[in-house]
C-alpha cells in the first residue's frame, strides 16, 4: 500500500524540483532566476529555497549569501539575519 506525502511538503517538494530544473550549476552555487513561481505568486527563489530546506522565516528577517551571490539557491550558502 502506497502512503502519501503530506500535501504541504509535498507541493513543496515539487516545487523545490521545478526550481532547480531551470537552476545553472556555477561553482558550488546553484544559480536561478531571483524571483519563483510557486503556483500561487511569485517569491523570492532564494528565500524559498532555504525555507524549504530550512523552515520558515519570520517576515522581518532576511538572508545573507555567504557565496555573495543574490541569485544562489543553494540553502546552504545563507545564513539568516535580520531579527530572531
Amino acid at each position: 500500500m502506497k502512503t502519501a506525502a503530506p500535501t504541504v511538503m509535498g507541493k513543496r517538494y515539487a516545487d523545490l524540483r521545478r526550481l532547480y530544473s531551470k537552476a545553472t550549476i556555477v561553482g558550488e552555487c546553484v544559480v536561478a532566476d531571483r524571483l519563483f513561481w510557486n503556483g500561487a505568486q511569485f517569491v523570492n527563489a532564494p528565500r524559498f529555497a532555504y525555507e524549504a530546506i530550512e523552515g520558515p522565516l519570520k517576515k522581518e528577517q532576511a538572508l545573507r549569501h555567504t557565496c555573495g551571490r543574490g541569485d544562489c539557491v543553494n540553502p546552504y550558502h545563507m545564513r539568516v539575519k535580520g531579527a530572531a
